[in-house]
């Protein structure tokens, strides 16, 4: 398997897997977060499955503790990025591991990480197995559609599985704003 990013994985048989830091209580955020990773990426719900974060201080809820504490710096709309978001982003992951904030309340899950990470970490691994594509076809990234985890060229007649670019879109930097 491949970890595309902090957020998603795809493995050899092309499940994608939905890292999600919150604790599902019969509330179905994990469900939710999960459904909004697949529709961003184009794949089919049969082929995601969600994971647990591991409490290692890399997935605390810095989404969540600034919907709380910051709700003055959250994004007004998804994928917005402003000259301070890395500022803010920083701050609150820092804030968020000082406190080991592992937050599931408040029914912020959804519009916490769902909406300003899940969201944007999904539209994010898109673009890179698009580019990881591309490059290895050797046509314009804007010519691949992507469809139930696969992704196609039609004037080429490419076509191929997430998980076969999963390793080489794992090796790429984050898109800014995807």
């Amino acid at each position: 398997e491949a970890l595309v990013n902090s957020w998603v994985k795809i493995d050899a048989d092309n499940m994608v897997t939905a890292i999600v830091p919150h604790c599902e209580m019969g509330q179905g955020a994990n469900s939710t977060i999960a459904q909004m990773l697949a529709d961003e990426m184009d794949v089919n719900w049969e082929n995601v499955r969600v994971m647990d974060a591991p409490a290692d201080g890399n997935y605390v809820s810095h989404h969540a503790a600034r919907l709380f504490v910051g709700p003055g710096t959250l994004p007004d709309k998804p994928n917005q990025v402003g000259f301070m978001e890395p500022t803010y982003d920083g701050i609150f992951t820092q804030l968020g591991k000082l406190a080991s904030a592992y937050i599931t309340g408040g029914s912020s899950s959804v519009r916490s990480t769902g909406q300003n990470g899940m969201r944007i970490a999904g539209a994010a691994a898109r673009e890179m197995l698009v580019a990881a594509a591309a490059d290895e076809w050797g046509v314009p990234a804007d010519e691949i559609v992507t469809e139930n985890a696969t992704l196609t060229h039609a004037k080429s007649g490419k076509s191929a599985a997430y998980a076969k670019f999963a390793a080489a879109a794992a090796e790429q930097d984050l898109p800014r704003a995807p």
